[in-house]
């Protein structure tokens, strides 16, 4: 596969809002993310047909060809010296889930970010539900850590640092 990353844009939503049921939505967005991810919206410009991103937050689509393979949500924090990328949710085509597709796209997006989002950085981090094996495999593979265990055991917080 070879991986075309581009903005969201609105066309995109018909295809994307099949893959969000009731699991995927458990596992990628718990409550404190889903706040977050609600409040970057609404300060994210809609002119009726894209979605223009602020400085912090970004929502990529991933395609193969024609085939939209995942769609990401990342947040910029720059409290660390460069700065670290957040990426919650990883939403991967249900048809293509299971195949390697999110740790592929996970660890092109460590080692690009500087061309995939415009910010280059080190450092990355990732929430993920206790519940959600796949990810948490996935993530292991591209090089995340496990670093913390939310207070009710419930989620977990993954780091990768690249210290090139």
């Amino acid at each position: 596969m070879i991986f075309t990353w581009t903005d969201y844009q609105h066309e995109h939503e018909k295809e994307t809002e099949t893959w969000t049921d009731e699991d995927t939505i458990k596992f990628a967005i718990n409550s404190t993310i889903k706040n977050e991810h609600e409040y970057y919206m609404k300060i994210c410009d809609y002119d009726g047909h894209d979605y223009v991103h602020n400085d912090t937050y970004f929502c990529k689509i991933v395609t193969d060809g024609d085939i939209i393979v995942a769609v990401l949500f990342l947040l910029r924090d720059d409290k660390c010296p460069r700065g670290s990328v957040t990426i919650n949710p990883i939403i991967v085509n249900p048809k293509l889930r299971n195949r390697g597709n999110c740790t592929k796209i996970v660890g092109a997006l460590v080692k690009n970010a500087d061309k995939i989002i415009g910010y280059g950085t080190n450092v990355f981090e990732a929430g993920i539900d206790a519940n959600n094996p796949a990810s948490i495999k996935a993530f292991e593979k591209a090089g995340f850590v496990h670093y913390e265990t939310h207070a009710d055991g419930d989620y977990f917080y993954y780091r990768y640092t690249n210290a090139q």
